[in-house]
């Protein structure tokens, strides 16, 4: 049976730095801008659940891509970067702090990681690996992508999410996993590749989220793992675009061989809505 919760918040750890020396030209200055996600929060680091929603908050060091329009077109994204001390107690916002210009249309994106060259305020372009490291009862770091678009010149704004999850909890009997593997029943649904974000600046919101796929193996993704299964049940999370799962799937465990040591699988609609978490009956394989 499928159940849906509403993320509390979304922002994963980012484990980069900005790595950009390059600034654009013109007449800006030092700027901080206060982020918060979805209802009543977006942040992406899980810290926990309650009944009717997954708990998440911002982490120090995590870095969002900032532009503004007034930027000349060659001009890329800006690195802003939040601390310890710029989040609020309970997580929900945090400050951000860069150079970029605070006129026109702004866009601000998570991770700044993982936003390509060549996106601009009108077309967000971003990578999505088939690949990330398994955080048990958590999502793998940096995998819940969110983005503002505004123009009202504010300098507090409210992030949306990207992408969804889905939470399993296994069981074992002292199976050694190495690897999860998760396939869409849909040979044509595009789990990882390019996500494409188009914005809705008059609605301070997303007007489509797209991800893309040439490869065969787009409907599959994996979690890279060291974990041994047994009676106490394993919580992870798999980051996954919209309309993920629709069609059913099934998750394969790999052992140390690459051999397949337990599998799960199911033909029901379990699908992914962005900002939001369908949490799995507990299974044991």
């Amino acid at each position: 049976m499928k159940t849906r919760y509403i993320l509390a918040a979304l922002l994963c750890t980012a484990a980069i730095s900005c790595g950009r020396e390059d600034r654009p030209s013109g007449d800006i200055g030092l700027v901080t801008l206060e982020a918060s996600i979805g209802t009543p929060g977006t942040r992406i680091h899980f810290t926990g659940e309650t009944e009717l929603a997954t708990i998440a908050s911002w982490e120090a060091d995590d870095r969002i891509w900032v532009r503004s329009d007034t930027q000349p077109y060659w001009e890329r994204g800006e690195c802003f970067a939040t601390s310890a001390s710029a989040i609020t107690g309970e997580g929900h916002s945090a400050s951000f702090t860069g150079r970029t210009r605070t006129d026109g249309r702004l866009a601000a994106v998570y991770p700044f990681g993982v936003v390509e060259d060549g996106s601009d305020n009108d077309h967000i372009l971003m990578e999505v690996p088939r690949s990330r490291t398994l955080a048990v009862d958590d999502c793998p770091a940096g995998a819940i992508y969110a983005a503002a678009f505004w123009a009202d010149g504010a300098d507090r704004f409210s992030m949306n999410y990207l992408v969804g999850a889905v939470k399993f909890s296994l069981k074992g009997s002292g199976e050694k996993v190495k690897r999860f593997e998760l396939v869409d029943a849909d040979a044509s649904k595009a789990l990882w590749g390019r996500l494409e974000i188009e914005p809705d600046y008059e609605q301070k919101g997303i007007a489509s989220v797209n991800m893309t796929c040439e490869s065969e193996s787009r409907n599959s993704i994996f979690l890279d793992a060291d974990l041994t299964l047994g009676e106490t049940a394993v919580s992870f999370y798999f980051v996954l675009p919209e309309g993920a799962l629709k069609s059913g799937f099934s998750l394969k465990a790999y052992g140390e061989g690459g051999a397949v040591v337990a599998s799960v699988s199911s033909d029901k609609d379990n699908s992914v809505v962005r900002g939001q978490v369908v949490r799995m009956p507990e299974a044991a394989l």
